[in-house]
């Protein structure tokens, strides 16, 4: 994502004025801190917007209430300067704190990363793996009874495989890198409160509105999964728009022309309320015009993915039906406008 892109996009549909543009570039300065990114934010919405309010400064997706469900907003640009501030902070954050360059520039290329053989003694508790999945439901969800930390003894093994995934310095490099903060305070959060075993059932053309393409939010933020089993395309493998991240004038015009159709409620029917609630539905097609192709993301046993869902991705379709058994968890920052 550049600044130049922005602007262009700003000039071509007319929106905003020099004061805004000025203000665009006074954000994108290298030197900036996080009080002197805010104000000039919260001077950009007032000039697009004409107030600002809780909804304008926070992390809120669902573009269904205030000043994020108002047309004339949208129109002016409020929903694509929004987030492209929220990526424009992210690149700040990854200059200054990430400590492993090449992981960095992986993640903000591609978007994803697989890293294969992550439990070092796999081969020797394999065997015992499908018995421990098996006591956990089969929901796509965290609840009570699958979270990883009120299950220890329910699933010894598992639980090894959790401790040891979850604290693996690869992952940690991982999150680092792609949240560009000090990040343990969240990923311990998300340790306790988020990671879980989760074993999606696939059935093929089951209507399922994951299969879908979208985004999960407005700005970056990220999901894991260890697979303890091979995950080929045809048995429905996640599925993902790699480079999607990074923000183009194609993206731009495809976020401006949704965001007003969610704020007019005129958007296409199959995109469901997800649409609305700023899960952003893509169509092949629409990733055609911005240079995009959705791809499989097929793992071997034993590997770890990590993706920005602030990327175009979604559940793969299967030939037959089939359960995925995964160790899944997720980061997603309070505050997405953090310097």
């Amino acid at each position: 994502m550049a600044t130049s892109d922005l602007t262009k996009f700003l000039l071509e549909n007319n929106i905003g004025n020099s004061t805004i543009i000025e203000t665009v570039g006074k954000m994108d300065r290298d030197d900036i801190d996080y009080p002197e990114f805010m104000r000039l934010y919260e001077s950009l919405m007032v000039q697009v917007c004409g107030k600002i309010d809780v909804f304008t400064l926070g992390g809120e997706k669902r573009m269904q209430q205030g000043s994020l469900a108002d047309p004339q907003n949208a129109r002016r640009g409020f929903h694509v300067f929004r987030t492209w501030a929220a990526n424009l902070a992210h690149q700040k954050r990854v200059k200054r704190f990430s400590n492993d360059k090449e992981m960095a520039d992986i993640f903000m290329k591609d978007g994803i990363v697989a890293i294969e053989d992550m439990f070092p003694t796999f081969d020797e508790v394999e065997e015992y793996l499908a018995g421990e999945f098996k006591q956990f439901p089969s929901v796509v969800h965290k609840r009570l009874d699958n979270l990883c930390t009120s299950n220890a003894q329910k699933a010894p093994v598992l639980n090894s495989i959790f401790e040891s995934v979850i604290n693996h310095p690869s992952l940690q490099n991982v999150l680092g890198a792609r949240l560009g903060s000090p990040i343990r305070g969240f990923f311990d959060s998300a340790k306790k409160s988020n990671t879980f075993y989760q074993r999606v059932r696939n059935s093929p053309d089951d209507n399922d509105n994951q299969k879908n393409l979208h985004i999960d939010t407005f700005f970056p933020a990220l999901k894991f999964w260890w697979f303890s089993q091979d995950v080929k395309a045809e048995q429905g493998a996640f599925v993902y728009v790699r480079g999607s991240t990074n923000q183009t004038v194609e993206y731009f015009q495809w976020l401006y022309e949704q965001s007003i159709k969610i704020c007019e409620k005129t958007y296409d029917e199959w995109r469901l309320i997800d649409h609305s609630e700023g899960s952003l539905r893509v169509s092949e097609t629409e990733l055609k015009l911005m240079g995009l192709e959705a791809k499989p993301v097929e793992v071997k046993k034993n590997t770890l993915v990590v993706g920005n869902v602030g990327g175009f991705h979604g559940r793969g379709n299967t030939t037959e039906t089939f359960t995925r058994n995964s160790i899944h968890g997720s980061v997603r920052l309070s505050n997405p406008f953090l310097v």
